[in-house]
């Protein structure tokens, strides 16, 4: 755990994390934030990683996923296993329209792209 006290600017802008990335080849990016249950993601949070998504697409294909666990407390999270509840590519958010695990997600995208 990082502490982020101290950490606090103007307008109230202070860091935030990433819980994953993967890059395929500098062609496809992926970023993930986890969540237990429906708990949500902090507005800010959610508009940086918007942002820097948005301007990795310029570069590449760029996913910015939101995945969904309900793992006790006390257990290591499987990201793998993890539900994608929505995600943002090309600009929009877009929830799944079949439910799949992160893994099912990367492997249909990879597909998609040749990779």
């Amino acid at each position: 755990m990082i502490e982020f006290k101290g950490m606090v600017f103007e307008r109230g802008i202070s860091p935030t994390d990433i819980d994953a990335f993967l890059d395929f080849g500098g062609k496809l990016f992926f970023f993930f934030e986890v969540k237990s249950g429906e708990t949500p993601v902090p507005y800010g949070q959610k508009l940086a990683m918007e942002r820097i998504c948005d301007a990795m697409a310029l570069a590449g294909e760029c996913v910015y996923i939101i995945a969904r666990h309900d793992t006790p407390a006390a257990e290591a999270v499987v990201l793998s296993t993890c539900r994608v509840s929505e995600y943002r590519w090309k600009n929009k958010w877009h929830r799944p329209e079949i439910q799949k695990t992160v893994m099912q997600f990367l492997t249909s995208a990879r597909e998609r792209m040749n990779l």
